[in-house]
């Protein structure tokens, strides 16, 4: 073999080699993909631990950024795949945001791993909890009008006369595709945004009514203890890790 033929094979066998290597990682993508679409925690979770430090593409010189943009890849591919499994753009932007920014400011290889953990998980979270495709359309739209602004008018009455459909009908068609009434699952979803606000800030329980919808405290405490089992004071005190204050003992 002559110098030239020598040079050509050993070329033509990069070629090769980098060809692999470039359709075993659409391989791999498209199994991410998959796993998060159907909302698969662990199995997205096993494909994600064959990747370490050293098989993150090497195209800036700083390690770190070279980190964050394999980041910022994972961010697209789950955003695309969450989409497949059925969740609206509404919701998922507002993550998908959530991520861009924190994947900016992290410090160090460990955060950023941390970070593609919590990626994972919450993906496949917003699958299990928000994924509409077996919804119908009229369906869809009730509960994206719930969840893009708790504080509006919510009854069933509101949303027959926003959709121009038949209040009966819309009651019907929602408990037969949700199994729940639609005052419940506004109920619920309000609830569960207050969970969020006690666990996320220092806001006072009246303020946290209002966020969620809810004007007069007193109702707001009685749905939270229907819906938690318990005031939202005790869960604040609980999720802080603090014991609730007897009643005989609180201060008047």
């Amino acid at each position: 073999m002559n110098r030239h033929n020598m040079v050509s094979f050993y070329a033509g066998a990069h070629d090769q080699q980098e060809l692999r290597e470039i359709e075993e990682r659409y391989e791999v993508e498209a199994q991410l993909i998959h796993e998060i679409a159907h909302g698969h925690t662990a199995q997205a979770a096993a494909i994600l631990s064959a990747f370490t430090n050293d098989t993150v593409e090497q195209r800036a010189a700083v390690p770190l950024r070279n980190y964050k943009n394999y980041l910022i890849v994972l961010n697209t591919l789950a955003r695309k795949a969450v989409q497949q499994g059925g969740v609206h753009p509404f919701y998922i932007d507002r993550l998908s945001s959530s991520f861009g920014h924190r994947i900016e400011a992290i410090s160090s290889m460990e955060e950023g791993q941390r970070l593609m953990t919590e990626m994972n998980h919450k993906y496949c979270l917003l699958v299990r909890n928000y994924a509409m495709k077996n919804y119908s359309p009229l369906v869809r739209r009730v509960i994206l009008r719930i969840d893009s602004d708790l504080t509006a008018d919510l009854s069933l009455a509101a949303h027959a006369e926003a959709l121009g459909v038949n209040a009966s009908y819309l009651s019907a068609l929602f408990r037969r595709e949700t199994g729940a009434t639609l005052s419940d699952h506004v109920a619920r979803a309000r609830m569960e945004h207050a969970v969020f606000l006690l666990n996320t800030t220092q806001l006072q329980i009246q303020t946290i009514a209002q966020r969620c919808g809810i004007q007069d405290v007193n109702y707001f405490t009685r749905l939270f203890r229907r819906v938690m089992g318990k005031t939202p004071s005790a869960y604040r005190q609980q999720a802080r890790g603090e014991t609730p204050i007897p009643p005989e003992h609180a201060a008047p």
